[in-house]
C-alpha cells in the first residue's frame, strides 16, 4: 500500500487539492443560497405589506377613481397625438375637411388608413397603386372623389407646386402620412417647376432674378439632377421654403437679402427634425414685427417656428449725420462761413411795381441758410426718424413630427 502511495504521490495530492477546492465551493454556494433564501423572505414579506396596504382602506384608489386615471391617461394620449400634429402638417387642415365631407373624423381616417397601408395583403405601396385602392375601400366613389377634388383645391393654396395626376396622389399621401419619393429626373423637373413660379409670384420680397430664388434653395441642380440620396430632402425642404418665403411677402417685407439653411435637419429624439435657417430682410419695423409674429402664429396653421434670434439695425444713422452736419456747418463737423446778409437782399424794382407772392418753397428757405437754426422758419421740424427702415437678422428653427410616418414606398 505504501508503495502505491509512494508512486502515485502526485495524484493523491491533486486528488487532495480538489477535494479541498470542492468543500470550498459547496460552503460558498450554501452560503449564498442562505442570502438569497433571505432576500427571497424579504420580498414576501414586502410584498404581503403592500398588499395589506393596498387592500386596507385609505390607501388605495376607489374604483371611481381607477375608471378616472384611465380615463384621463387616455385622454392625454389623444392630446398628445394632436399636438404633435401641428408639428410640420401643413395639409392637415384639408385633411380634416376631407374626413369630415366623407363622413369620419381624423382619427378614424388615419387609423383605417394605417391599417390598409400595414396590411400584408397591399403588396404594392406606391402611392399611385395605393392610394386609388384605399379611395375605393371609403365608400361612396362619387362623394369620396369629391372630397378629394377639393382637398387637392385647398392644399392648391398654399403650394406654388401644379397639383394634377400623380402630383395631386402623392400630396394626398403625404397627408396620410407616407414620405413622399420620385426618381431624380421627375425631382429635377419638380425643383425647377417650383423655383421659377416662387420667382414668378414674387414669393420673395426684392428678389429681382431666378437665379437668387435658386441660391436660396438649391443652386447646385440647375443643368443636372440631383443625386438619389438628396431627393428626399429635396421633397422635404421645399414646401419649408416656400411657406417662409409666403410668409415674408405676407408680412410685406422690403427686401430679403440673405437667406440660408443652417443645417442639414437634425434629429430631435426619435420622433422630431429640426431645420434651423437664418435670414437678413429689410423693412419697417411693423413689417418685421408682422413677419416674426406671423412665424410664432403658424402652429394654428399646422406648422412650428421657433425664432431662436432677432437683430435689429436702423436705417436713422444716416440722417444723423445730416442733421449733424446741419448743426456744425459740414459733415466733418467744421462750421462754415456765415453768407453776408445783402447777398439775400431782393433786387429793387421800378416805382409802383409789386412783385407776385411766391408759392414755392425754394425762395424762403436759401434766404433763411445764412441764419441761426432756432430763427429759422422750420425749426423745430422732425429730421431724424423719417427713414422707418430697418434690417434685421433673424434665425429660427422649424420643427417635424415624423414619429407618425408610415413605411416608405417600394
Amino acid at each position: 500500500m505504501m508503495n502505491f502511495v509512494k508512486k502515485n504521490i502526485i495524484f493523491f495530492v491533486v486528488c487532495s487539492l480538489t477535494l479541498l477546492a470542492s468543500l470550498y465551493l459547496i460552503y460558498l454556494d450554501l452560503e449564498k443560497h442562505s442570502l438569497i433564501s433571505k432576500a427571497n423572505t424579504e420580498t414576501e414579506e414586502s410584498r404581503q405589506k403592500a398588499d395589506k396596504a393596498y387592500k386596507s382602506k385609505g390607501n388605495r384608489p376607489v374604483d371611481p377613481n381607477v375608471k378616472m386615471i384611465a380615463s384621463d391617461t387616455e385622454v392625454v394620449k389623444q392630446r398628445t397625438a394632436t399636438l404633435q400634429r401641428i408639428f410640420g402638417k401643413p395639409y392637415r387642415t384639408a385633411l380634416i375637411a376631407f374626413a369630415k365631407e366623407i363622413g369620419m373624423t381624423e382619427d378614424d381616417l388615419l387609423n383605417k388608413f394605417r391599417d390598409f397601408y400595414e396590411n400584408e395583403e397591399l403588396k404594392d405601396k406606391n402611392p399611385e397603386v395605393a392610394i386609388p385602392l384605399f379611395k375605393k375601400s371609403l365608400g361612396d366613389e362619387q362623394k369620396v372623389e369629391a372630397a378629394f377634388n377639393r382637398f387637392i383645391e385647398t392644399v392648391q393654396k398654399i403650394t406654388v407646386e401644379p397639383l394634377r395626376g400623380q402630383a395631386a396622389i402623392d400630396i394626398f399621401a403625404v397627408a396620410l402620412g407616407v414620405p413622399r419619393s420620385m426618381n431624380s429626373s421627375s425631382c429635377h423637373v419638380l425643383l425647377a417647376t417650383m423655383q421659377r413660379n416662387i420667382f414668378d409670384r414674387r414669393n420673395i420680397p426684392g428678389v429681382l432674378t431666378l437665379q437668387t430664388v435658386r441660391d436660396f434653395t438649391y443652386n447646385q441642380y440647375v443643368q443636372t439632377p440631383p443625386p438619389l440620396n438628396k431627393i428626399s430632402d429635396i421633397l422635404t425642404m421645399m414646401p419649408i421654403y416656400e411657406d417662409i418665403f409666403y410668409r415674408m411677402r405676407l408680412s410685406k417685407l422690403s427686401n430679403v437679402e440673405s437667406f440660408n439653411r443652417l443645417n442639414e435637419g437634425v434629429a430631435q429624439s426619435d420622433k422630431y427634425m429640426k431645420y434651423s435657417f437664418k435670414t437678413k430682410v429689410t423693412g419697417d419695423i411693423d413689417s418685421i414685427r408682422k413677419f416674426i409674429n406671423t412665424l410664432h402664429e403658424a402652429y394654428k396653421e399646422n406648422q412650428v417656428y421657433v425664432v431662436t434670434w432677432v437683430s435689429l439695425e436702423s436705417h436713422t444713422d444716416q440722417e444723423v449725420a445730416q442733421a449733424r452736419a446741419l448743426i456744425t456747418g459740414d459733415a466733418a463737423g467744421v462750421a462754415q462761413p456765415q453768407p453776408n446778409p445783402r447777398n439775400y437782399l431782393p433786387p429793387m424794382e421800378r416805382p409802383g411795381y409789386r412783385a407776385p407772392r411766391r408759392t414755392d418753397q425754394t425762395g424762403p428757405a436759401v434766404s433763411e441758410a445764412h441764419l441761426p437754426l432756432e430763427e429759422r422758419s422750420d425749426y423745430g421740424k422732425v429730421i431724424i426718424g423719417l427713414n422707418k427702415q430697418v434690417t434685421a437678422d433673424i434665425e429660427f428653427d422649424y420643427y417635424v413630427f415624423i414619429g407618425d410616418r408610415l413605411g416608405k414606398t417600394n
